[in-house]
């Protein structure tokens, strides 16, 4: 689960064992956020051994609603302080030059606990370069990734699979799950994170979008030390597998990441292609499940509230990023006891 033994950056670093304990954590954490003295207890969680809270700083280059808000929300609940530096190229020396390993370790001379940091990806292995200078200076700060560029997102990659495990526990441990991860799979973080991670289970992947859009080859090609097997199949459609898929997964077109400007008629085919719509609805399983990471665009549009069809859950997702980013802490804190 954790780099270096202290940071969390990348899915790759995640073993089965270590999912399923983050997932029982969770489930831990849910029950005790229901009561009072629960809460209490678990305003405990994030101290040192002198009674001191643990010390945060929220360190994003990138925008962002769920994430920020589920970190904030998870050391507050677990009685730690924090400080947040958002729009970080602007508002840092950043903006004057000042590297990525500088800026890391300036603030960890300031004696936080945790950096929890969202990278625009435009350095290459900007969440190792940031843990391995917090070793190669020795500071007791964890790094964690909020998100890198279009190359993963480990806590999304946690609260996702936290998500599908709640509804199909068992068949998704024996790898027994078809998945279909659709729309913009060449730069979607959270969907690299998750298939990584989904190799400690097993079971069938199909990932549906163009011709030209696809995995990364390091994600499609990745193994790891799971002796599972997952097959990834590339489809153009969903309609040939409507009927064997238990987890969708869409995602929006990740404009960002393109190197040309938006296309207000590619982007309508690309609503009509890799989107919810009532043909679509109708075809899949009843017992499917629709999943999305947000911001949600025209794939899922108003006219499908995930209240409207209860196989549309990703405000069930928005409330597991909290639960999960708040067991993730714990872990993090138990580790370094």
């Amino acid at each position: 689960m954790f780099y270096k033994k202290k940071h969390i950056i990348s899915a790759r670093h995640f073993s089965r064992e270590d999912l399923i304990t983050a997932f029982r954590k969770s489930d831990y954490i849910r029950e005790m956020m229901t009561s009072s003295l629960g809460r209490r207890q678990l305003a405990e969680t994030l101290k040192h051994s002198d009674g001191r809270p643990w010390r945060a700083k929220i360190m994003f280059d990138e925008p962002s609603t769920r994430t920020m808000e589920s970190f904030l929300e998870a050391c507050d609940t677990l009685g730690a302080k924090w400080r947040t530096n958002t729009n970080m190229k602007q508002t840092s020396s950043m903006a004057k030059g000042e590297s990525l390993e500088d800026t890391v370790d300036m603030s960890a001379l300031y004696g936080y606990d945790v950096l929890i940091f969202r990278h625009d990806g435009r350095e290459k292995n900007a969440m190792r370069r940031a843990a391995d200078t917090m070793e190669a200076y020795g500071h007791p700060t964890s790094i964690i990734s909020a998100g890198e560029g279009n190359v993963e997102h480990p806590t999304q990659m946690v609260l996702d699979l936290y998500t599908v495990w709640r509804e199909f526990g068992d068949e998704m441990e024996h790898g027994k799950l078809t998945y279909a991860f659709v729309g913009d799979i060449a730069d979607s973080r959270t969907i690299h994170s998750d298939i990584i991670a989904l190799r400690n289970f097993g079971g069938t992947v199909f990932t549906v979008s163009s011709r030209d859009n696809n995995l990364p080859k390091k994600i499609l090609h990745y193994r790891g030390k799971s002796p599972v097997q997952l097959s990834v199949t590339k489809m153009e459609s969903w309609e040939e597998i409507a009927s064997e898929v238990d987890v969708w997964y869409f995602t929006r077109l990740q404009h960002e990441r393109k190197s040309a400007p938006p296309n207000p008629e590619f982007e309508k085919q690309y609503i009509t292609a890799y989107g919810v719509n009532d043909h679509f609805l109708s075809e899949i399983r009843r017992s499917a499940i629709i999943m999305h990471p947000l911001p949600r665009g025209g794939e899922i549009s108003g006219k499908y509230p995930s209240l409207a069809d209860s196989r549309i859950v990703y405000r069930k997702q928005v409330y597991n990023g909290w639960i999960c980013r708040m067991a993730l802490l714990s872990l993090l804190r138990e580790a370094r006891q």
